[in-house]
């Protein structure tokens, strides 16, 4: 309160000039007289995990146990149904030219490359037999097996399911192979639609005839007959039969048992230029679809007839759209 100068019940506002408090250091010391095992102890070797907590001592590292570097495939124990047929498309990159690094060869690479397929058995890893489509992963394609009777599972890479392995036991690759992928349960399949008992056309006799199927391009696989007048002899026949099977002779009966007609089914060469004059004998352009005959001196010419050149069974289609 002033009281000077005549002031009284006066106050003035003095500063503070004093600053907040600040720590520069600090410091703790403590110690520990007991001691605790830790409360877990987990190894992992070959992607394998171990819980070791109750082990009394434990061997943390192991070497892995393949002397060559394998490939496995795992396989869900469900769909492995010992004795069941089973495929697996796999499909490999093939190495570009010019691309190859002789540093990266694996194996001999002055023999072909050989490799194994296994199943595990419960105690060692067994021959797989199995028919290599891929040719020891050298090209894409199949690989076809039956299950084993005796196929167990095993732990693998943190896993307990059915495992297959392939691995490489002679030879060698001069180009590593590489997969672009791995597809269990599939098939062969193709785009098409398929047709049966089409007559192609009615043959004069002439020799150098063509015709053309309904629906092109025309896939592998066709079957063209023609209606002969006489039943081939038998030097013919065994040809006939060599080349298309025991049925490629056909037979018509009429009631009584007599021959009212006789097919036989022709055999698809490359070219007619090695055809005999009793070879029966014809070329297809796919893409068109025109099927052509001999003249009598480089392939059989068909006998005429009224509709007697017919596509048994031929299927149309191919392209990269497919059935869904």
């Amino acid at each position: 309160m002033l009281t000077e100068n005549g002031l009284v019940n006066t106050y003035q506002y003095v500063e503070s000039t004093y600053t907040p408090p600040s720590i520069k250091s600090l410091q703790i010391n403590y110690s520990i007289n007991t001691t605790e095992p830790v409360s877990q102890r987990l190894t992992e070797n070959n992607f394998i995990i171990t819980d070791e907590s109750t082990s009394e001592s434990f061997q943390p590292f192991f070497a892995w146990n393949e002397t060559e570097p394998p490939l496995y495939l795992e396989i869900d124990a469900a769909s492995a149904i010992s004795g069941t047929p089973m495929s697996i498309y796999i499909k490999v990159v093939q190495p570009r030219y010019g691309m190859v690094d002789a540093s990266n060869a694996i194996g001999s690479d002055s023999t072909s490359p050989a490799v194994v397929w296994r199943y595990w058995n419960g105690i060692d890893w067994s021959r797989l037999p199995a028919e290599d489509e891929t040719y020891n992963l050298t090209r894409s394609g199949m690989l076809k097996f039956i299950f084993p009777n005796d196929a167990v599972t095993r732990y693998l890479f943190g896993k307990q399911d059915m495992w297959i392995k392939a691995s490489l036991e002679s030879g060698g690759y001069f180009a590593p192979p590489k997969l672009a992928g791995v597809y269990i349960n599939t098939v062969w399949a193709r785009h098409g639609i398929s047709f049966r008992d089409q007559v192609l056309g009615s043959s004069n006799g002439n020799p150098g005839q063509q015709f053309r199927f309904p629906k092109q391009p025309v896939l592998e696989g066709q079957i063209a007959e023609v209606r002969e007048n006489t039943l081939p002899t038998d030097a013919e026949q065994k040809q006939i039969i060599a080349n298309e099977g025991k049925d490629a002779v056909r037979l018509v009966k009429d009631a009584a048992g007599n021959i009212a007609e006789v097919w036989v089914r022709w055999h698809r060469v490359s070219s007619l230029s090695l055809s005999g004059p009793a070879d029966r004998h014809y070329i297809i352009d796919r893409a068109s679809g025109v099927i052509s005959f001999g003249d009598g001196e480089q392939g059989f010419i068909p006998p005429a007839g009224k509709n007697n050149i017919v596509a048994r069974a031929y299927t149309s289609g191919g392209g990269r759209e497919g059935t869904s």
